[in-house]
């Protein structure tokens, strides 16, 4: 399999159900708990120490399902779920077995 520099949602969904990189593989969560719409950019030799660079983007929306209990009259986007992002990323390009040590910039 030729590796991709950039996915779009289509193909994020197809990994949360194992169809992007076959049987064993990780896999991306389901909506609403996959908390970006597309990764932009893949690279292996960027970032800031040069292990590598992934890049996704979410189209923030007002009808987001965490803006209505988070809180109410005031919505924020919780802090944890930028931790769910930061884990989820990663799965998408790592081999398995999967390489100790990767930097993650999200933009």
């Amino acid at each position: 399999m030729k590796k991709k520099s950039s996915y779009i949602y289509e193909e994020l969904i197809d990994c949360a159900n194992g169809k992007l990189f076959g049987p064993g593989n990780a896999k991306l969560p389901f909506p609403p708990m996959l908390m970006f719409d597309r990764i932009t950019e893949i690279s292996e030799n960027d970032g800031a120490y040069k292990k590598g660079l992934i890049k996704a983007e979410l189209n923030i929306k007002n009808n987001l399902w965490f803006f209505k209990c988070h809180f109410k009259e005031d919505p924020v986007m919780p802090g944890c779920l930028g931790l769910l992002i930061n884990m989820s990323i990663p799965f998408v390009n790592l081999p398995s077995p999967s390489p100790i040590g990767f930097t993650l910039d999200i933009f």
